[in-house]
């Protein structure tokens, strides 16, 4: 089964990770999740990274959430894998999470393999967010 880690910038992670609970109960218990907060080392939050992934990884993969691309938590992370060994090579990850993309990924975590995961990723993903005034053409 694949496992998720959201990774975000102060209590953001786990605030999706309980919002997501309202819809799906018990299925958001193979998400994990780090929030960085002020004052915190960079190199506290890479070993985080690094101690969450190495607990987490299975073979069916592992797919990790961010916030921000080329934010310290995408920097970590990306450092974080590109120093582990090709024993964690089932690993992808996003920036930009929102709540409407990971509630696609939990709806469909029992039928779809981390590459069908990514795939369905990168297709939903930009319509995830959308202007909402030409919708509607108000």
């Amino acid at each position: 089964m694949v496992k998720y880690v959201i990774i975000t910038h102060g209590p953001l992670a786990e605030a999706f990770k309980e919002t997501l609970r309202m819809f799906f109960g018990n299925d958001v218990e193979n998400i994990f999740t780090i929030g960085l907060y002020p004052n915190e080392a960079i190199d506290s939050l890479k070993n985080s990274i690094a101690s969450l992934i190495k607990k987490q990884y299975t073979k069916d993969g592992l797919l990790i959430f961010l916030d921000i691309y080329g934010g310290s938590p995408f920097n970590m992370t990306a450092c974080v894998l590109n120093e582990l060994s090709d024993d964690y090579s089932c690993i992808e990850f996003f920036s930009g999470v929102n709540l409407a993309i990971l509630m696609e990924v939990i709806a469909n975590s029992n039928s779809l393999s981390l590459k069908e995961m990514c795939e369905l990723i990168e297709h939903k993903g930009p319509a995830s967010i959308i202007n909402v005034r030409k919708a509607l053409e108000l």
